[in-house]
């Protein structure tokens, strides 16, 4: 789980746990969107298609890690995306 936020994770604790009791869960907990973009990158050329991506957000932030992970040679049908609208 790649978690950005501006210095407050919102329910950090509680996603901390989960990756503490889940061996196949990673929490990454990062304050700029440009780190985001560059660790999401790195994930996908280090994972590719082995795994699935779950994008949340607003619709925008959600559209433009979408295309980055499709660009980097994600598999769309592997990318699944939930838009917050709203922001």
């Amino acid at each position: 789980m790649v978690y950005v936020a501006d210095g407050f994770h919102l329910y950090q604790e509680d996603f901390e746990k989960w990756a503490a009791d889940m061996p196949n869960l990673t929490l990454t907990l990062l304050d700029h969107g440009k780190d985001a973009v560059a660790h999401l990158t790195e994930l996908a050329e280090q994972k590719g298609n082995e795994v699935r991506y779950y994008l949340s957000g607003s619709p925008a932030i959600v559209e433009s890690n979408h295309d980055l992970l499709v660009n980097a040679g994600v598999d769309e049908d592997l990318v699944e995306v939930d838009k917050l609208y709203g922001y």
